[in-house]
């Protein structure tokens, strides 16, 4: 089975991941400059495949790829045999695909208590109504259910992944990356 890879950050962090003890040191903000990815598949834009090609990063940016790209001596070299890359932009925030429903009179009720009277001064302890905006508990990954056009736009406008949040609260719970992909849900979850 194949992996794709997209150019730019992920790219860097998807392909170093397909390396066994590589990914700690690809995720920080000290990468070991130049990297070259190489015998990957690289769809440049569409309709132009480069079967075996080879993507140099230097300084964290993709500086060449394609067949005949000059790699220095002292770069780093990943096998990126099986991986397709393609270029496309991330989105880094978004509630695309989160419902929009409101929280019913009963459900704030139920979660959040009685909100107090401010007329009746400050409160020694802060009450479940106080913490309206925080919501630890949802979770991007269970509530995303994006609908075909919002997926067919955002891949219009060259974006191939993008960050979901849940869209309330002040502490709205946990984003999920998602690959803008018409894959089931269970596979876009990067």
């Amino acid at each position: 089975m194949k992996r794709s890879v997209r150019f730019g950050t992920v790219c860097l962090l998807s392909a170093a991941a397909a390396v066994p003890g590589s990914f700690q040191s690809a995720a920080r903000a000290d990468v070991v400059s130049p990297t070259a990815i190489e015998h990957v598949t690289i769809v440049s834009q569409p309709g132009v495949v480069i079967e075996s090609g080879t993507i140099l990063i230097e300084r964290g940016r993709i500086a060449d790829a394609g067949t005949d790209v000059d790699v220095p001596a002292h770069a780093r070299i990943i096998d990126g045999t099986g991986l397709i890359a393609y270029p496309g932009f991330i989105d880094a925030h978004t509630h695309m695909g989160i419902p929009a429903t409101a929280r019913t009179p009963e459900e704030r009720q139920r979660m959040e208590d009685v909100n107090p009277d401010p007329a009746e001064g400050p409160l020694a302890a802060t009450r479940f109504a106080n913490r309206r905006g925080i919501r630890p508990h949802d979770r991007a990954f269970e509530l995303y259910a994006p609908k075909k056009e919002q997926l067919e736009a955002h891949r219009a406008g060259g974006f191939t992944a993008a960050v979901v949040a849940p869209r309330s609260g002040i502490l709205g719970g946990t984003s999920a990356l998602v690959s803008l992909s018409d894959r089931p849900v269970r596979r876009c979850i990067l």
